[in-house]
């Protein structure tokens, strides 16, 4: 489904855009205004504050520095007055530390400048809650595992526990190594003398009864 497509779905699409960058500023909007979205923009924390006033809208851009104050405060204000608005940051000054604080404050979601305007629609729109785990039991690379690591860092997501990474052995710089929010086991259940044991007591029976006659678990007639 393409991005306006995704935003057809919400009959309110008010964009408010707080950024002290004029021509990024200028940029984005047009930008925004092209993919459906109907935008407000400001360039100082206190005009934002004063259209949240005025009219909480369901979306928001918003810079992390700002001439005259920090954009959380923005973000902060429209949560207050809208808790269902969406809202990301951005900054070219951004850790790991901001990230976190900006997704406690609202944000679902903080972007590194010069941001693309496809990927702020798509953060605009995500759909994940911010308490949601990621479990994967399956093979192979079915999860982008950098973003799935972003995506942690920021609490985009809450947490995940992955039985398989796509490279193993895992090498010692991978993304999703060190972050406290992401369990990995060994695929190995099969290692413990009990489960070794099982197995072959299975298999044994297995064929015993296809001797007999009388298979189990037949997927092939």
């Amino acid at each position: 489904m393409t991005a306006i497509a995704e935003l057809n779905d919400h009959a309110d699409r008010s964009l408010l855009i707080v950024e002290d960058d004029k021509p990024f500023l200028e940029r984005l909007s047009r930008a925004m205004e092209t993919r459906g979205f109907t935008v407000t923009s400001c360039d100082s924390v206190s005009d934002g504050l004063a259209q949240i006033g005025r009219a909480a809208p369901a979306f928001a851009v918003v810079d992390l520095r700002l001439g005259d104050g920090n954009g959380l405060d923005v973000v902060s204000a429209l949560k207050r007055k809208r808790p269902d608005a969406r809202a990301i940051v951005l900054t070219g000054y951004g850790n790991i530390a901001t990230a976190v604080t900006a997704v406690k404050m609202g944000a679902v979601d903080y972007l590194a400048k010069p941001a693309d305007a496809d990927d702020v629609v798509a953060a605009l729109l995500s759909t994940a809650k911010p308490g949601a785990f990621l479990i994967n039991t399956s093979r192979g690379q079915l999860i982008n595992e950098t973003d799935l690591a972003s995506a942690l860092q920021k609490g985009v997501i809450a947490g995940a526990a992955l039985d398989v990474l796509s490279t193993e052995p895992p090498p010692v710089n991978h993304p999703l190594s060190d972050l406290s929010n992401c369990i990995i086991t060994p695929h190995m259940a099969w290692l413990s003398q009990e489960a070794r044991k099982r197995i072959m007591e299975t298999t044994l029976e297995n064929v015993r009864l296809a001797l007999a006659g009388k298979p189990r678990h037949v997927v092939n007639r």
